[in-house]
């Protein structure tokens, strides 16, 4: 699944496996706990959207796999919004502050933003790298720019006497 570096993380990889392969369980899940049908919807769409850009894109298995993982990452990030904002219009439900009704608000904000951002279409093959292509590029920095002075003007390059008595 690719490198996570931490528990939210960790979290958001296995909510993207889920989302993708086990979409209705993690949905009805949802409604069941939370009563929170529009979410779901908005859910499944997102899930949709990324299996057909999955299986209809003329890709490589490799490239594939970097688009699956890439999917998955992005969706376990909005279903963890997806739960804050449940657990925010649960809580909200009955009677809130204007203080909560930010917060929802805010939150909501966020997980829109995150759908929308999943519902972009893909970049297309022929403006991506591979990891070979990066290298050469990232190589050719001199080349590309110039051999520039990487020094602020007056910066002291002398090291601190007092490193130089240790």
């Amino acid at each position: 699944m690719g490198c996570v570096q931490g528990p939210t993380e960790t979290l958001q990889a296995r909510l993207g496996v889920l989302a993708l392969y086990y979409a209705p369980k993690l949905c009805s899940s949802l409604n069941e706990l939370l009563g929170v049908s529009n979410i779901n919807i908005e859910l499944n769409k997102a899930v949709d959207f990324c299996k057909a850009q999955i299986n209809t894109q003329n890709l490589s298995k490799e490239d594939k796999q970097a688009l699956r993982q890439t999917y998955q990452q992005k969706l376990g990030d909005l279903v963890s919004w997806a739960f804050m904002l449940a657990c925010l219009q649960q809580l909200n439900r009955n009677e809130s502050t204007d203080e909560q009704k930010r917060v929802e608000k805010w939150t909501e904000e966020h997980f829109k933003a995150k759908l929308s951002n999943i519902l972009q279409e893909c970049p297309l093959k022929s403006t991506l790298l591979s990891g070979n292509q990066v290298e050469s590029l990232i190589g050719k920095y001199t080349e590309t720019i110039g051999d520039v002075e990487q020094t602020l003007p007056g910066e002291n390059t002398e090291l601190d006497e007092y490193l130089l008595k240790y």
